[in-house]
């Protein structure tokens, strides 16, 4: 990316005085989430770890509403259930009996905390505080 976006590491670009924004994004998105999702899988089952994982939806409603000030509507949480729902049913291929065997797993911890890393990594890229040139350069940004 460098090529591309080297103009943000000049002194005096959007960068440097919102060096903690992009700390705590960088830390939250790329950092948390994918880091604890691949030491869940050391331990958790690829199975559990899907099912934890599809409760972005319902954790993104928790946030907003809880740090971001957003109200819940009724079709969002009938998305996020419906999401929930069609994960449980892909995997359990139909057969709910199945279910009933998934056990869980330290590694499910680390499912669910790159979950809440993601929803406010999510909530966060929401709200733009930076220059509009660095945002609108998706190399940049």
């Amino acid at each position: 990316m460098l090529p591309l976006a080297s103009w943000v590491l000049r002194p005096g670009s959007g960068l440097w005085t919102h060096w903690r924004r992009f700390g705590l994004l960088s830390l939250l998105g790329v950092g948390c989430y994918n880091a604890q999702q691949y030491l869940a899988l050391k331990t958790s089952t690829p199975m559990n770890v899907t099912l934890v994982a599809s409760s972005v939806p319902v954790w993104m409603l928790v946030v907003g509403a809880l740090f971001f000030g957003q109200r819940i509507r009724g079709q969002q949480l009938a998305g996020a259930l419906m999401s929930i729902v069609g994960v449980l049913v892909v995997l359990s291929r139909g057969e709910w009996a199945l279910l009933a065997e998934v056990r869980l797993v330290p590694g499910d911890l680390y499912v669910l905390l790159a979950a809440l890393a993601w929803a406010f990594y999510s909530w966060l890229l929401s709200q733009p505080k930076e220059p509009p040139e660095l945002r609108h350069d998706w190399a940049g940004f």
